[in-house]
């Protein structure tokens, strides 16, 4: 038995549904990327500007000022 030789070029396989999904998805990735670029550059300039940004002076308590308030309430 010998194996056959073939001339000419071996016909390309038609797309089936993972390369369709394949291809939507590194679309819809690319419509992401695109997204959040334009976000960025929406939001990037006032994110990094924190000079005005203080820490609230009510919020912080020591564990001494919350034992002293449990007992003046209980």
């Amino acid at each position: 038995m010998s194996t056959q030789v073939t001339s000419g070029i071996p016909r390309k396989q038609p797309a089936n549904v993972y390369t369709v999904m394949l291809i939507l998805s590194v679309v819809f990735l690319l419509i992401a990327v695109i997204a959040m670029i334009i976000e960025y550059r929406r939001y990037a300039p006032d994110y990094w500007k924190t000079g005005n940004a203080r820490p609230a002076g009510a919020a912080v308590q020591t564990v001494s000022e919350m034992v002293m308030q449990m007992q003046r309430l209980g």
